[in-house]
């Protein structure tokens, strides 16, 4: 193979490789032939292997690191599991068909950490280098799929801009099954276009592809979302050295026009005293209109941004319910550090909050359903005397994904984990760390562990923490050999 072959060979295996990463970032929602998107990027451990192979350097160490690490977490997540979370017999519980699903789980969730450590140890420049190509890719993926998606049901995308509260992916399903899945990715592609609007306006095709994708996500912008984005300038603003003039501007405007935007709605229903029921007839004509084979599950008031901005977070009771559901996945993450303050292990979430939810709860009544303006609990609240008054409900919610990632991550690996996120918000205002890294990766991070949250292998959390924790570890050790 000559040269230049191998350096369009290289190139190839480059772009497959990123393509991979943006299918897993921006797609992890989506599946294909029980093929997961956000599962992809491990398919590029095989050209490790092979490049490993061929050259005989294989990195011993960051194997060694990586494989114990993972051992350790499939270890604590099965003692806590089998001694503490479950009263069963250790040689009756482990015959259980459930019981053999959540080892299975709990090795398949530590192989993906393991291999994702080798993946972004080995390809981490690859990335930094390539973060706009990852979300160029993105966005001309996204777009085309929303011309056709809009072409194929009549006008639904056009339909759905500056609508209805309940918002265009609630009511189709369309790649994200939630507005706020969508909100995730959708920040750090705002960020990028924001801070590289300079270069993009040289480029008119991609220039208009990004526009595109700009009034798309205005015009289904959500509270999630309109948090993400000022919580995430704020950040920006203070943390990146090196903006232009022209970004700085830009920056605060949006955050200006978002904040704009959030307090007095998008919405042309929101200022008539009845859209709740208009939007929800909206969301039942569409549905048969269309045909979109999912039921509207809504049940309840719909609010406003305005109005869930103004729920009363400092009274003593909480009936809004995405408050709730915030509120109380805080609440047992701060319970669950005085019973297991080393966590209760990966994927025991779930499991310590059914238990959790058990003994906590006092039942008034039926639960089944949300109840409008049930604001004397008429139909069930948790009690508690270290907790505001929420309506019994918010149990049936997130209960894999803790709300925000910040409850499951704490209540799963407790302490420890902080380990790895003061050093990765210290660093953040490194000049070492690039600009755009913290504009794209750290915002996803952040945003995700502070505002909306789904696990960890969605929305490339995982990914953005370990990239993340990986550049400032090779920021110290580079410190360290200069000092020497």
């Amino acid at each position: 193979m000559s040269n230049q072959d191998q350096k369009i060979h290289f190139s190839l295996k480059n772009k497959f490789i990123i393509l991979l990463f943006t299918l897993s970032i921006f797609f992890s929602h989506t599946n294909f032939l029980l093929i997961e998107f956000r599962f992809l990027y491990l398919i590029s451990f095989v050209f490790i292997i092979l490049e490993l192979f061929f050259s005989k350097k294989i990195p011993y160490s960051i194997f060694f690191i990586s494989f114990v690490l993972s051992l350790l977490i499939f270890v604590h997540s099965f003692i806590i599991y089998f001694y503490f979370l479950n009263d069963s017999q250790f040689f009756l519980l482990i015959k259980d068909i459930e019981t053999k699903k959540f080892i299975l789980k709990i090795f398949f969730q530590s192989t993906v950490i393991f291999l994702s450590i080798l993946i972004i140890f080995y390809y981490k420049d690859l990335l930094v280098n390539n973060i706009g190509s990852l979300i160029d890719n993105f966005v001309y993926i996204f777009i085309p799929l929303l011309f056709y998606f809009n072409f194929k049901y009549s006008g639904i995308v056009t339909q759905n801009l500056f609508n209805c509260d309940l918002g265009f992916f609630y009511n189709t399903k369309f790649i994200f099954k939630e507005n706020s899945h969508f909100s995730l990715i959708a920040l750090p592609v705002l960020m990028y276009f924001i801070y590289n609007i300079k270069t993009l306006i040289k480029k008119k095709i991609k220039l208009t592809f990004y526009l595109l994708f700009f009034i798309f996500t205005l015009g289904n912008i959500s509270l999630t979302l309109s948090l993400s984005i000022i919580s995430s300038i704020i950040i920006i603003l203070i943390i990146c050295k090196k903006l232009s003039n022209v970004s700085v501007i830009l920056f605060i405007l949006f955050a200006s026009f978002t904040t704009i935007f959030m307090l007095f709605d998008k919405s042309i229903y929101s200022l008539m005293p009845n859209n709740t029921d208009i939007c929800k007839s909206k969301a039942v004509e569409m549905n048969k209109k269309y045909d979109l084979g999912h039921k509207n599950l809504h049940k309840g008031k719909i609010l406003t941004m305005q109005d869930k901005i103004t729920s009363p977070f400092l009274k003593n009771d909480f009936h809004n319910l995405s408050v709730g559901i915030y509120i109380y996945s805080l609440f047992v993450s701060k319970q669950s550090i005085t019973e297991f303050p080393l966590g209760v292990g990966i994927n025991n979430y779930i499991n310590f909050r059914n238990q959790f939810d058990k003994n906590l709860i006092n039942w008034f009544g039926e639960t089944n359903g949300i109840i409008e303006d049930d604001y004397q609990c008429k139909y069930g609240c948790l009690n508690n005397e270290n907790i505001p008054r929420i309506r019994a409900y918010v149990i049936k919610f997130n209960k894999n994904t803790g709300s925000i990632n910040i409850s499951k991550i704490t209540t799963e690996f407790g302490l420890l984990i902080y380990l790895i996120l003061f050093p990765i918000l210290f660093f953040s205002f490194t000049s070492k760390l690039p600009d755009v890294v913290k504009i794209t990766f750290l915002t996803m991070l952040f945003t995700q562990l502070f505002i909306r949250g789904t696990g960890y292998f969605n929305s490339g959390f995982l990914i953005s923490i370990i990239l993340i924790s990986l550049l400032i570890s090779e920021n110290l050790s580079t410190k360290n050999k200069q000092k020497k």
